[in-house]
């Protein structure tokens, strides 16, 4: 199906100068989406929004310093130009929130080179107007007026992974509600200018997924876990289409689940960990979209996101994840022991009500560092190696949602993102150039 685009310049002109952008860029709006958050309405988490990325090899999270082996595969994590931030640590600190609007109950956020060009762009997604803004970065922080995607009768796009699924362009996949409240999978190909074209929907029951390169050809692959099974959606190699029959792993957890991706075991295939209650469970893969789960490693809590990275430097991927409510308001880290094997929980403090988590080497000292959103709340955490550094916040708005992390304004300190659907806006938790 093919989809219309524009940007509130180019639509004024097309009607005749009748069409006023309601959301000027820059601004954000009072008004507030209606916040449901409720558990299956698609919006990637358990019950909210599930932030960890697109889930390429080396990590799940997509932040930059994942270690995912994919240079250039333009799937949203961004870390600046790597040649050019070779002089690390740099020193961190942020200001702002920068806001963009975002539209009516947004869900989703993703940060990727969407026109193909040196800087890094943001996509949002808005479930009640059907529609996918991209606000095309300049390098230096600022962002022009958004392109508006139109998705018509799509269903209501909620949390977005983006990847260069089978070719150069950046697409995005987005998990949503159909018209009758069940939840579908739709992938959207971006035509490498901002704007996203033709897309295809599969209708399947899961909170939350990633993408990662399953089955080995270099075309990303949906991978989600629901119903006690985990599920490979293979992509089509050139032709960016997930309609197909899908590869299923039984797994010993009883009911749906968060997924992570990563190579736990340095074997070059791709493992991936499911959280559920109580419960993390590390599957071990065989190249070909199969996983054997270990015994699960117990913590306390329900999650609500996951991510990898390697937060300590020592070339072992850990999995990371947050649990929120009934008084288990926390972070989890879980140390890899390159072998497939994961340490203890080890508990750390997050923001009231966490609702995602994201890992990027945000210095560049070659540990990855944590990001965390709750409440009202965007929160960083640099790594020490065998802790955290004390947490760095500002506010933005009630219900956040996902994270990307990049940098957006060129200074080799990666930039944290989310969408809150509270306040209708993107918030770009800025850092300070030196």
């Amino acid at each position: 199906m093919r989809l219309a685009h524009y940007t509130p310049v180019l639509a004024a002109l097309l009607l005749g100068g009748c069409f006023q952008d309601p959301e000027p860029r820059g601004g954000s709006t009072s008004e507030t989406g209606d916040g449901d958050g409720d558990p299956g309405d698609g919006d990637g988490d358990t019950g909210d929004g599930d932030g960890d990325g697109d889930g390429d090899p080396g990590d799940g999270d997509g932040d930059t310093g994942d270690g995912d082996g994919d240079p250039g595969d333009g799937d949203g994590d961004g870390d600046g130009d790597p040649a050019a931030c070779t002089d690390g640590p740099y020193a961190v600190s942020y200001s702002g929130p920068l806001t963009l609007p975002a539209g009516a109950n947004p869900q989703g956020v993703a940060l990727g080179y969407v026109n193909m060009d040196a800087n890094l762009d943001v996509v949002s997604s808005s479930r009640d107007e059907h529609r996918i803004r991209t606000f095309l970065g300049s390098g230096n922080g600022s962002f022009d007026v958004p392109i508006i995607t139109e998705l018509g009768s799509m269903p209501f796009p909620g949390v977005l992974r983006g990847g260069a699924i089978a070719d150069s362009a950046f697409d995005i996949v987005t998990l949503g509600l159909d018209n009758g409240g069940g939840t579908i999978i739709a992938r959207l190909r971006g035509d490498g200018q901002g704007g996203f074209g033709d897309y295809e929907a599969n209708p399947f029951v899961t909170n939350q997924f990633v993408l990662g390169l399953a089955t080995g050809d270099n075309a990303l692959d949906v991978i989600t876990a629901s119903g006690g099974v985990l599920t490979v959606f293979p992509a089509t190699v050139g032709q960016e289409s997930y309609s197909f029959n899908p590869i299923i792993s039984a797994g010993p957890w009883p009911s749906g689940g968060l997924v992570a991706a990563g190579d736990w075991d340095g074997d070059a295939d791709l493992d991936v960990a499911v959280a559920t209650f109580g419960a993390l469970y590390v599957g071990l893969g065989n190249g070909a979209a199969e996983y054997a789960f270990a015994p699960p490693i117990p913590y306390m809590g329900g999650p609500s996101d996951i991510a990898a990275g390697d937060i300590d430097g020592d070339g072992d991927l850990d999995i990371v994840l947050v649990t929120a409510g009934g008084g288990s308001d926390a972070g989890h880290v879980f140390r890899g022991q390159g072998d497939g094997t994961f340490g203890p929980d080890t508990v750390i403090t997050a923001p009231s009500g966490p609702a995602a988590v994201g890992l990027s080497d945000i210095d560049k000292d070659g540990m990855a560092d944590l990001a965390i959103v709750g409440g009202q709340t965007m929160a960083v955490y640099l790594s020490t190696g065998d802790g955290f550094g004390p947490v760095m916040q500002l506010n933005c708005g009630l219900n956040p949602r996902q994270i990307a992390m990049g940098d957006v304004n060129g200074d080799c300190v990666d930039d944290v993102v989310t969408v809150s659907i509270s306040a209708q806006q993107v918030c770009v938790m800025m850092s300070d150039p030196p």
